[in-house]
């Protein structure tokens, strides 16, 4: 896909700290600010100065310029502590990019903007289908007025989330997602056996063989847990896996030959469960992009 320079040329990936706020820099450097911050102020400083890690939920890059600007532009300093008139530009300067930014983003036009160029940065398959932005697999999704993103498998079953608005970070979200993904895929096999057991478990707290579908789910990060949990069940042993682990394996069940997925007979929810806003529903994927979706409400053992 095209890449628009707009979003191409205020979104660079910094990959080291660079000097957005040289004189803010050095007025919390002389004046000892992060050593004394406390709080919120104690974790918006060091993100000012590109240190740490970005928001973005399932990355460990530094943060993006972006976010180190919308940190800059909401700095609120303890009281008679004054600012250099210059720093206090650079901090105006950051304000006035985020607000344009914000404005730009409340807008459809200004989300299908920045998802257009992030795709034009991978090197998969990509684009619009069925309304949802998506490159292979994976579906990428603006939330809090495209101020944050996500990878997901279909729109509700995360890798990465809380990306910045940001291309370049969108897609090394998207790649690192793809390794999430390669190694939360278990042989097919294996997936089948830790199935079984998910959905005994799950059964044995419900009422009848209609088991939910979502409690499965539940149940199958217990599932597969590795052997030194289940040798020591403590919680230091414990690996929290995202519910996006189960749809992953699925879905790469249900197409693999010889894998026996007429074991499992999945219920489609009725509309009315379906649209009830504490609906336990099961989003099945129905393509290979994961951009249709048909809620599921019980998984049966048929055999």
């Amino acid at each position: 896909m095209s890449r628009d320079p707009k979003y191409v040329k205020n979104t660079q990936l910094s990959l080291s700290p660079t000097p957005l706020f040289p004189t803010l820099t050095r007025f919390i450097q002389e004046s000892g600010l992060a050593d004394k911050a406390k709080g919120n102020l104690a974790a918006k400083i060091p993100r000012i100065l590109g240190q740490g890690m970005t928001k973005a939920v399932g990355m460990s890059e530094p943060p993006a310029d972006i976010e180190r600007k919308m940190e800059a532009a909401s700095l609120e300093l303890t009281p008679g502590m004054a600012l250099p008139p210059s720093a206090r530009d650079e901090i105006s300067a950051a304000a006035s990019e985020v607000a344009q930014l914000k404005a730009d983003l409340s807008s459809e036009e200004g989300k299908r903007r920045l998802a257009t160029a992030a795709l034009g940065k991978i090197r998969q398959p990509g684009g619009i289908k069925g309304g949802k932005f998506y490159a292979g697999r994976l579906i990428l999704t603006a939330e809090h007025n495209g101020l944050e993103w996500k990878w997901s498998i279909t729109p509700h079953y995360p890798i990465i989330r809380r990306i910045p608005p940001d291309a370049d970070y969108i897609a090394r979200a998207f790649d690192q997602a793809q390794v999430d993904i390669q190694k939360l895929t278990l042989p097919a096999d294996m997936f089948e056996n830790r199935l079984l057991l998910a959905w005994n478990m799950a059964r044995h707290f419900s009422t009848t063989d209609d088991v939910l579908v979502t409690d499965v789910m539940r149940m199958f990060k217990i599932a597969v847990q590795e052997d030194k949990f289940w040798q020591a069940p403590q919680r230091q042993f414990f690996k929290n896996l995202p519910e996006a682990a189960f749809v992953v394996n699925l879905m790469n069940w249900r197409i693999r030959p010889n894998s026996n997925v007429s074991t499992f007979e999945f219920v489609p929810a009725t509309v009315d469960k379906a649209l009830r806003s504490n609906a336990q529903v099961f989003f099945m994927p129905m393509n290979n992009e994961g951009t249709e979706v048909r809620p599921m409400i019980y998984l049966r053992k048929l055999s």
